[in-house]
């Protein structure tokens, strides 16, 4: 009975609003997304105002009682995306998720690709070399050409000509990607991940040759039905490629982990670092493939973290059953959504990887203390493998 006056309500709330917007202020429209910025605070220290469903803001919530109306980023059908404080309250829709765990051995397909992944041939000797990261700030390492092959670069652009760089993933078969569903999107233009380069560790290198041989085109985006960019459960995201991948030394899968009760306490994340060369004239930005050397924390101590001060603009709390933390590292920020979190396979295999999570919020530059905060892969395994490999 109460949750039915509460659709009523909201949905007097939703005729209400829309009438002033059309009545009123329909040419203020911002034309923003779901999850964009609509209004920055002065004070840098304090969360900026996103652009979030009617239902998920409390905050507007107790506002339209005393008829003041928020601004309106845009419209899903009739429902209202609205300008909302970041300090909005947790609502039942960003509330700790529970999901059933996947159980040690239940993996049908992801194990058994494993097993083909490792036995694909490797020459120790050729392993490359690494390039400098010349941003010292960053408390990160350069990686070896041919140490990560499975990384990925996710791009955004009409053309070849005109890609921007602004997404990680990992190749996890000879035609699919793992990534963010937050990389399905990027920058205020809005593209569609349509581009995915492969077997390089930095942008310089791209020529006529290697976009012939190791630049896909996205086919089908899929993300989870259950993301909601309002909060940042279910972040994961599957991209076909237009055609199958030939694997090589430097370009070869990576293997999943579908044991839920493995819970490694030191892991590797690998992230394209952008450097930045000035010219005369311009800047030239350059993505160089880099790694750090992580500790996972607990679920509540990562709570702990993110149920104090400025940390509340996420307005979620963290779920150790679908998310891992690691530890913050001083110097470091978290740059390239969609990235593997990955631990090294025992038995010697130097460039045999299992992801264990994905890249998907955390701390901005100017956050200290703040934990990085990863999509959990064994806890989806059995909606990858539907996709990918049934």
């Amino acid at each position: 009975m109460l949750l039915n006056c509460f659709k009523v309500c909201l949905l007097l709330f939703y005729i209400e609003y829309a009438s002033h917007i059309i009545l009123e202020s329909f040419g203020q429209i911002l034309e923003l997304d779901e999850g964009d910025v609509c209004k920055r605070t002065l004070d840098n220290s304090q969360p900026h105002h996103i652009c979030r469903h009617l239902k998920d803001c409390v905050a507007v919530h107790e506002s339209l009682k005393k008829r003041n109306y928020p601004r309106i980023c845009s419209f899903v059908g009739f429902e209202p995306i609205v300008c909302c404080p970041s300090y909005n309250k947790v609502t039942p829709t960003t509330s700790k998720i529970t999901l059933t765990p996947s159980k040690s051995g239940t993996s049908q397909y992801a194990a058994k690709m494993c097993n083909e992944y490792k036995k694909l041939p490797f020459d120790f000797l050729s392993l490359g070399f690494h390039e400098v990261n010349k941003n010292q700030n960053k408390n990160l390492n350069e990686a070896y050409y041919k140490e990560f092959p499975h990384m990925a670069l996710i791009g955004y652009g009409d053309s070849e000509n005109s890609i921007t760089w602004d997404c990680g993933g990992s190749l996890i078969s000879n035609r699919w990607i793992l990534s963010s569903a937050q990389c399905n999107k990027s920058g205020k233009s809005a593209n569609f991940a349509r581009w995915v380069l492969l077997g390089l560790i930095n942008t310089d290198w791209i020529d006529d040759k290697d976009r012939q041989a190791n630049l896909y085109e996205i086919e089908k985006r899929v993300l989870h039905k259950n993301y909601r960019p309002t909060s940042m459960y279910y972040d994961i995201a599957l991209f076909r490629l237009n055609r199958e991948v030939e694997f090589s030394e430097n370009i070869r899968p990576i293997c999943l982990n579908s044991d839920h009760l493995f819970n490694p306490t030191e892991v590797i994340a690998t992230e394209w670092d952008q450097n930045v060369t000035v010219y005369s004239n311009n800047k030239k930005q350059t993505k160089i493939l880099q790694k750090s050397m992580l500790s996972t924390i607990s679920e509540n101590e990562c709570n702990a973290v993110y149920s104090t001060g400025v940390n509340k603009q996420y307005g979620i709390q963290i779920s150790g059953d679908s998310q891992i933390c690691t530890k913050y590292v001083e110097d470091t920020c978290v740059l390239d959504t969609g990235g593997p979190l990955q631990v090294k396979n025992p038995g010697g295999e130097f460039t045999t990887y299992t992801q264990i999570g994905i890249i998907s919020f955390g701390k901005s530059c100017g956050y200290p203390g703040v934990p990085s905060v990863y999509t959990k892969v064994s806890a989806f395994i059995s909606w990858i493998e539907e996709n990918v490999w049934k």
